[in-house]
């Protein structure tokens, strides 16, 4: 789970592609992102009256995602109360071109979030996974935990997690739903890897069906 309340991204990424841990694992409730190319006063105050608006639902998560193209020192020196303190029920994160762009107080407030590129082309064993008919996948996921094989098992984790983060378009709510859930839970303890791998097997697209 996330331990900390702001984090920040510096790279020049889409304020629509964010990082599937933050979407799906953690399973915000709410989600609202703002695009500003010039960051100042009155839209520090407004990302203010934002976080303390609490999202519907009890133990409810907000994440509020920023991306800036720059900052006026002014509008800085307003956040860093909200970023230190924030409303137990929001997390913010920024998306910022450099890091020095940032007044050091500001800059100290966060947390970086450092993200790969190209994380599914990378992960070979996810990628071999959904290459595979459904009942070659259901197979494989009985080879690999009769041999309990953990790092095939957090490989189809964060495959499954990036590959929702580009599919959410093409993909009907229930079974992105379906594929939260089960990312969310695949490896905890005391759940059902073998009943969540077969549901991951079976929701995802065969690649000849696309």
């Amino acid at each position: 789970m996330l331990t900390h309340h702001s984090y920040i991204i510096y790279a020049d990424l889409d304020v629509s592609s964010l990082p599937p841990d933050f979407l799906l694992i953690h399973n915000f409730h709410d989600i609202e992102k703002l695009n500003v190319d010039l960051f100042g006063i009155d839209d520090s105050r407004n990302l203010i009256k934002k976080a303390y608006i609490q999202p519907v639902g009890e133990n409810s998560k907000k994440l509020i995602v920023v991306k800036v193209g720059n900052f006026t020192i002014e509008a800085q020196q307003a956040l860093l109360k909200i970023l230190e303190e924030p409303p137990i029920s929001t997390v913010f994160l920024f998306i910022v071109p450099r890091a020095n762009i940032l007044i050091p107080t500001l800059k100290s407030r966060f947390l970086e979030y450092k993200i790969a590129e190209n994380r599914v082309d990378k992960n070979q064993s996810f990628s071999e996974f959904v290459d595979l008919p459904y009942k070659d996948r259901l197979l494989l996921v009985a080879k690999k935990l009769d041999k309990d094989d953990q790092v095939w098992l957090k490989d189809i984790k964060s495959g499954v997690a990036d590959w929702l983060t580009s599919s959410l378009l093409l993909f009907k709510s229930e079974k992105i739903l379906t594929l939260q859930m089960s990312v969310m839970n695949l490896g905890m303890r005391g759940a059902s890897n073998k009943m969540l791998l077969e549901e991951i097997a079976l929701t995802i697209p065969y690649t000849a069906e696309k």
